[in-house]
């Protein structure tokens, strides 16, 4: 049974597993790794959600967080970097946006081409 889990640096490797099946032009792996050690304002200690599906990661979604002054006052932002699903959990690919949720008091970006 798939379940969406938070994933953090040391969950790098079973990430970088996933990401090796699809080609990118835009991102390498080592930019990917970026996500998880990044230390900016606002920074969480997780660098997105995966779908977990017996101990592999086989769907991710890179977050981004940081703080910013606007208008004098402090906000919170999460950019979704990246959203890969492996076909076979497409159908789950969804639960990792809907999870956004949690994070209700944060504007929520997507930059990615």
């Amino acid at each position: 049974m798939a379940k969406i889990v938070k994933l953090f640096k040391e969950d790098f490797p079973r990430i970088s597993s996933l990401l090796n099946q699809f080609d990118s032009t835009h991102t390498s792996i080592d930019q990917f790794e970026k996500l998880f050690s990044y230390n900016w304002p606002g920074s969480q200690s997780h660098g997105g959600l995966g779908i977990e599906e017996d101990g592999k990661i086989v769907g991710f979604a890179g977050h981004i967080f940081c703080n910013r002054e606007i208008l004098g006052q402090q906000r919170k932002f999460l950019n979704l970097s990246t959203w890969i699903v492996l076909e076979k959990f497409r159908h789950e690919a969804i639960s990792l946006i809907l999870q956004i949720r949690e994070y209700h008091d944060y504007v929520i970006t997507i930059f990615t081409p």
